[in-house]
């Protein structure tokens, strides 16, 4: 059986130790039930769950379970994790649900906390995430995207490099949309059919202040144009191009979706 012990320890800095001391049981138990080596005893799975905030089955996994939690199982976690004392502070920010967010320094967006960071420096994905499900029509509060973003480990180097874009389809799952992956631009072209919304990360060596040369962003392409949100930290207002080349200037595409709605 799956299980998320290992994940749940090391996102919320727990010691193999520690939690065998607070289970009762010793550090090479913890060590075999999270190698998958070593069902533990009911009690002993409920007591695991219980300590993180979960219920048994979102420690335990059948091998058809989803892994990624939502923001709604996550609120169970100890309110002094990180992922909840941040949780607890964003959920406080009165940014309109289904608002495009076009610059994440600007006054609200950048308010946010992600990992260690505030969102002016390293919020690019989960304002991308955040953006492109206003796009389809499917908003979810920008704290809740946050919320599933870091207690389901995707956080990296405690926020300082952002998120990984190849780890985001459990989150695409987890929210019922369909994302296609794309490689590269030239990809994207010839496959990207009007309405469609997209999330692409890339490089630009030109803007490297800004998240390290890294950006993710959403857009949408309408008219035969595509609009894109958050190209720039202090944008105020959406930024259209007539082709995805002349939007990707100067910059490399990395990785990205196309998002066709929900499943």
């Amino acid at each position: 059986m799956k299980n998320r012990v290992e994940e749940l320890r090391r996102t919320y800095g727990i010691l193999q130790e520690e939690l065998a001391a607070a289970m009762g049981v010793s550090r090479q138990s913890i060590g075999s039930i999270e190698n998958g080596r070593y069902n533990p005893s009911t009690l002993l799975a409920i007591r695991l769950a219980h300590y993180f905030g979960l219920r048994v089955e979102d420690v335990f996994l059948t091998d058809d379970a989803p892994a990624f939690l939502s923001a709604a199982q996550l609120v169970h976690l100890p309110e002094t994790t990180p992922a909840m004392v941040a949780y607890r502070e964003n959920r406080e920010i009165p940014l309109p649900l289904g608002e495009l967010i076009t610059g994440q320094e600007t006054r609200l967006p950048s308010q946010y906390r992600f990992g260690t960071f505030r969102t002016a420096y390293n919020g690019s994905v989960p304002i991308a995430l955040s953006n492109a499900l206003s796009l389809i029509g499917c908003p979810v509060p920008l704290c809740d995207i946050l919320l599933e973003l870091e207690g389901n480990g995707l956080v990296l180097l405690d926020g300082y490099a952002g998120v990984d874009p190849h780890a985001l389809p459990p989150f695409f799952a987890l929210h019922g949309v369909a994302a296609q992956p794309v490689e590269s631009a030239q990809e994207l072209t010839a496959c990207a059919a009007e309405g469609d919304v997209v999330v692409i990360t890339y490089w630009n060596d030109r803007f490297i202040r800004e998240n390290k040369g890294i950006t993710t962003v959403a857009g949408v392409l309408r008219g035969g144009a595509w609009t894109f949100y958050n190209m720039h930290v202090r944008d105020t207002e959406p930024r259209t191009y007539r082709t995805l080349g002349e939007a990707l200037r100067g910059k490399k595409l990395w990785y990205g979706y196309r998002i066709g709605g929900r499943l």
